[in-house]
């Protein structure tokens, strides 16, 4: 069958099973003889998928919690830092000071005036947490959330696809987690290359079958996540589809971590994620050491730093 990203033939067939909820039914995947990205055989249908998709799978928690004046004047310096121009200062404060929302913020490239899109957000935490830092109208889109939500902030998130979205440009289009669930990733990149501005950019953070967890543990690999990620792409796969879309590659930074070893080595213990007997449920009763586990870190950040890490940011700048 052909490579649904770059259109090559795929090979190099394999099954991997759902360990997240422990489900373990079995689904067959394919790797890119070209690209190298791999992606689910046969789609399944959002009736089929239902299933893999339980409550406890979604965070629909409000976000819209009244903040004390003080922290809000904390959080409205720390947005005008934003201001491309104090960029290194910026950077300075976010290494020192455990502001998520501001860090990330950094990290993505933000600035202080762009107008920001977060696709496939649920209810919007980090739009709303941008809003605080004083963003200018951060918005989120996702067809999976009850009813269009305003916060209190500023912030809204709509209940609509990305491609029905008719809101104008955007300076920032965010995929956080999100292009690996969708059944066609070149398409969903292309609306979001139609509604950025020229020179806007798009980021994508989602997990990498060029890295090593992916070539060590192949099925049980823990961010392939059957049957939930549709499509993971390899850092070429990404490169063609900025490239298909009137984009340009800009930048790649992994931030991969532990989890890619101990997630993995348990599903090759046949231990869900979500087991009782998982470090994600009961870290008291792991089945790894504290070494190993500090190993896994330190493993994790030496990867990051050679592009070797299981998961990345790509930006990809619209020409």
């Amino acid at each position: 069958m052909a490579c649904r990203i770059c259109g090559h033939p795929s090979n190099s067939p394999f099954v991997a099973r759902e360990m997240m909820f422990g489900f373990r039914d079995s689904f067959s995947y394919e790797t890119c003889s070209n690209c190298g990205s791999a992606q689910i055989c046969d789609v399944p249908t959002s009736d089929m998928l239902r299933k893999y998709y339980p409550g406890e799978f979604w965070n629909n928690s409000s976000v819209d919690v009244e903040v004390p004046a003080v922290k809000q004047f904390a959080y409205g310096f720390l947005g005008l830092l934003l201001d491309p121009r104090l960029k290194p200062v910026a950077e300075f404060v976010s290494r020192r000071l455990p502001n998520t929302a501001f860090s990330q913020a950094v990290r993505y490239r933000i600035g202080r005036n762009d107008r920001i899109l977060d696709a496939g957000c649920g209810t919007g935490a980090l739009i709303c947490a941008f809003a605080r830092l004083g963003l200018r109208n951060p918005m989120g889109v996702d067809p999976f959330i009850e009813n269009d939500i305003v916060y209190s902030n500023g912030a809204r998130v709509v209940r609509r696809y990305l491609e029905t979205l008719d809101e104008g440009l955007f300076d920032v289009i965010m995929f956080h987690h999100a292009l690996e669930h969708v059944p066609d990733p070149v398409t969903t990149i292309k609306h979001a290359s139609e509604r950025l501005r020229p020179g806007g950019l798009c980021i994508v953070r989602i997990p990498t079958v060029s890295s090593e967890a992916f070539e060590t543990f192949q099925e049980n690999w823990v961010q392939l996540d059957a049957p939930r990620h549709l499509h993971v792409p390899s850092r070429e796969g990404m490169r063609i589809m900025a490239e298909k879309n009137g984009m340009v590659l800009e930048d790649t930074v992994d931030d991969s971590t532990a989890f890619q070893f101990w997630g993995s080595k348990q599903y090759q213990k046949d231990i869900p994620l979500r087991d009782p007997r998982s470090h994600f449920r009961n870290p008291a009763a792991d089945v790894f050491t504290p070494e190993e586990m500090q190993d896994f870190e330190q493993r994790a950040q030496t990867l990051n730093k050679t592009h070797r890490g299981d998961q990345a940011i790509f930006f990809m700048r619209k020409l």
